[in-house]
């Protein structure tokens, strides 16, 4: 398997700080059909796409990595810019579909009012208020433009996103993901909450069951079990042993009001 990184995960601007920044309101993710019909509103407006609760006008139009609110897909792209429904499909064959794999960690700072600051180049933290999500998906890519996968695409699959809202109390401290949050909660110097959410798995599984969602304090215990959460799901992944139905996960192009066009009810 490999890891497709079509555009860098933000698009940011140089802070005083020396660390880039992209602003953002403090919200949950837009479906994908919510994002695509508020990207084509503000186009129409004259302005690019704006997360809610702003107000920015801007010729540029949004690009990067955008992370959706999954919501369920009822198809995969298929050879020669064709689509295959998933009804009916194995789950077996639907993994095998899900060839890309992608693990990565956002960090993004909660100001006073509630927005978020996405921070790239930097996993030291001073004293404040965060939100760190680890994302474990597994995927396919269905391209802005059919047969040309060069522009974007809209990524469908599965997977794990683990969200840890803290606040910390002491600088320059690591907080890049779940092993330096581990090590932060256990010296007392982050403080918190931690929640693991999955995407388009589920299981009859008493024993799996517990692994695929769970929420609870940040504590070294709660973040040693969502880590144990990643490594089952890479685990079953590979021998097939849940059920799949693949979710809109995000949206990575130059052009995501463009990219997203054909989703806009006509």
């Amino acid at each position: 398997m490999r890891t497709l990184k079509l555009l860098p995960a933000a698009v940011v601007a140089i802070t005083t700080s020396g660390l880039a920044q992209n602003s953002t309101p403090l919200a949950e993710p837009m479906t994908i059909d919510e994002l695509a019909i508020s990207t084509h509103a503000n186009e129409q407006s004259g302005a690019s796409y704006t997360p809610l609760g702003t107000v920015t006008k801007s010729a540029e139009p949004l690009a990067g990595r955008k992370y959706l609110t999954p919501t369920k897909a009822t198809s995969l792209p298929d050879v020669g810019g064709k689509e295959v429904s998933l009804v009916g499909m194995p789950s077996a064959d639907i993994l095998k579909k899900l060839s890309l794999v992608d693990e990565r960690v956002t960090i993004e700072r909660i100001d006073k009012d509630g927005r978020l600051t996405s921070v790239v180049g930097s996993v030291a933290a001073s004293k404040g208020t965060y939100r760190v999500n680890y994302y474990y998906y597994r995927y396919t890519i269905r391209p802005c433009t059919a047969g040309n996968i060069t522009e974007g695409g809209i990524a469908i699959g599965i997977g794990l996103r683990l969200t840890a809202d803290i606040t910390t109390t002491k600088s320059s401290l690591n907080i890049g993901g779940p092993m330096p949050l581990a090590v932060a909660a256990s010296q007392n110097r982050a403080k918190g909450s931690v929640r693991v959410q999955s995407f388009g798995v589920s299981s009859g599984s008493a024993a799996l069951s517990p692994y695929l969602s769970s929420s609870g304090d940040l504590s070294t215990e709660a973040l040693k079990k969502a880590m144990e959460s990643f490594g089952v799901i890479r685990a079953v992944t590979e021998t097939g042993s849940l059920t799949a139905e693949p979710y809109h996960l995000f949206v990575e192009s130059g052009d995501i009001g463009k990219c997203l066009s054909g989703l806009v009810p006509k």
